[in-house]
């Protein structure tokens, strides 16, 4: 990791238990016209102060910031990583979670926002729009808010409820924090408190995985490939970066997420009303899917948030490399469909343990032992497109799905 020294403006390396002593603080914010890169810094602290750039003065500012709060070092997007090199930008990538989780401090410097008062955040700061500040957001023990003066008008602690109204993020991911940072007044026989004790890792994986993607359903990213991998912290998952690859990033992201959970609700997404079809006809999108194409599409409007409660204990996903997943599920033919089945998550809804979300399943394929489907938009006897509700009713020695009606 390459840290920026506050006093001489000089990048300096540091690896293994030689970063672990080094204490330092981090920025979050959102690029500009002219900012500082690593050739910059390299060419020198003369060079730097005199080159006009309109994104010295940031630079500068957090470096101020992190001095007068006793930091000697801070690590900057901009210039700390040198992105010729592929290697390192992907090793970057694939280690900037962490480097957030173990700075002492973030600086969060929305250039946009005027005010001094917390209640004037609005959430049309571009920085709550941006890909890569969702893992700044979460991934820091500490994280203070500064405006565009660079004057702090408050911490993910203190804001916390304005914070989760802005983003759609449950609160309590906003009160992790590390055991030695504790505010709480223990008990004997039980340091800290609830959130320090658990973790961040615990804490998330918590949280359904459906949920985590609709914390990222309307960000953007410059580059089409950071939507996934800006979310790698976020799922706990690493992956090599292909850039160029296009869409095919998410769905690897997707992949590497199945690999290392037992969360049925990853395939509990709803496609949002214009995506859907239109006339009868798919709008650039295949018949047949398994994963989502994106993380807006988890955020369908009637698709509830999910929870990690499980009708049974979760059974392993198995990736059948482009063939497939392996998934043990409750299946029940759809009633006046031949071949139709739907295929009931083991995930419920939020605050209704008996409501399940459904896969739409059409068999292609059936031996004595296995049963092969694919997922698919609608079941043509009933026209039903992904989204409509489905109820399963038991019967004696079998189960049965009826379409109900319902809006998209």
């Amino acid at each position: 990791m390459r840290l920026l020294d506050t006093e001489t403006l000089q990048l300096v390396d540091f690896i293994g238990n030689e970063l672990r002593r080094r204490r330092y603080a981090i920025l979050s914010h959102t690029w500009g016209d002219g900012e500082i890169l690593f050739d910059d810094v390299q060419r020198g602290k003369s060079y730097l102060l005199g080159c006009g750039k309109l994104g010295l003065s940031k630079m500068l500012s957090a470096a101020r910031m992190a001095r007068q709060n006793r930091y000697r070092y801070i690590w900057i997007d901009t210039c700390c990583i040198d992105k010729s090199s592929s290697a390192e930008l992907s090793e970057a990538i694939n280690s900037m979670w962490a480097w957030y989780q173990n700075s002492d401090v973030c600086y969060v410097y929305l250039s946009d926002f005027k005010y001094d008062k917390p209640d004037k955040l609005s959430g049309g700061e571009r920085w709550f729009s941006r890909g890569w500040t969702l893992q700044e957001l979460i991934a820091p023990s500490v994280v203070e808010f500064y405006n565009g003066r660079w004057v702090k008008f408050g911490t993910r602690d203190s804001l916390k409820l304005r914070l989760s109204s802005i983003t759609g993020i449950e609160e309590l991911v906003f009160r992790w924090h590390p055991y030695e940072k504790c505010p709480a007044d223990p008990p004997i026989g039980l340091p800290g408190c609830e959130f320090c004790r658990t973790g961040l890792a615990h804490m998330l994986d918590s949280i359904s995985i459906a949920t985590r993607m609709t914390w990222a359903a309307y960000r953007n990213t410059t580059r089409e490939e950071d939507v996934a991998y800006s979310m790698l912290g976020i799922f706990g998952v690493n992956m090599p970066l292909l850039y160029g690859e296009g869409q095919e990033a998410f769905q690897r992201l997707q992949h590497e997420i199945v690999r290392r959970s037992t969360d049925q609700s990853i395939f509990a997404f709803a496609v949002a009303r214009r995506c859907l079809m239109n006339s009868g006809r798919h709008m650039g999108m295949p018949l047949h899917f398994l994963f989502a194409g994106a993380p807006f599409w988890f955020h369908g409007t009637r698709m509830p948030r999910l929870t990690d409660k499980h009708f049974r204990p979760g059974t392993p996903m198995v990736l059948l490399s482009n063939v497939g997943i392996q998934l043990d599920v409750y299946l029940a033919p759809i009633h006046g469909s031949r071949g139709f089945s739907v295929a009931v998550l083991s995930c419920s809804t939020e605050g209704e343990a008996s409501c399940s979300p459904a896969l739409i399943l059409e068999e292609v394929a059936g031996l004595s032992t296995t049963r092969t489907f694919i997922r698919t938009w609608m079941v043509p006897s009933t026209e039903a497109p992904v989204g409509y509700e489905f109820q399963v009713r038991a019967g004696t020695g079998k189960a049965e799905a009826t379409s109900m009606q319902g809006n998209l």
